[in-house]
């Protein structure tokens, strides 16, 4: 179960690494943004979860304005890094 929810967070860090290259799948990024808040709805007041809450966030708020970039490069790595711990435990 650990392993698929680390998938979401990869899934997480390549949408907004897509999301600034101009990448627009509105429908499957609603999806993983709702799939995120619920993943964060396990434990909120984990670091993790406040972090998957932050990446929803700016997922669904990347369709209404220009964010700037080094937020979502650094949020993406940092996502991705946190998908990466959860796969190899």
């Amino acid at each position: 179960m650990v392993k698929l929810l680390g998938l979401l967070d990869i899934f997480a860090a390549l949408a907004l690494l897509s999301i600034i290259g101009g990448v627009s799948h509105v429908g499957a990024f609603i999806l993983l943004s709702i799939l995120l808040f619920l993943k964060a709805s396990i434990c909120f007041f984990d670091i993790g979860g406040i972090i998957d809450v932050i990446v929803a966030i700016l997922i669904l708020v990347s369709f209404l304005f220009i964010l700037p970039s080094f937020i979502m490069i650094i949020l993406g790595v940092i996502i991705g890094i946190k998908g990466l711990v959860s796969i190899a435990s």
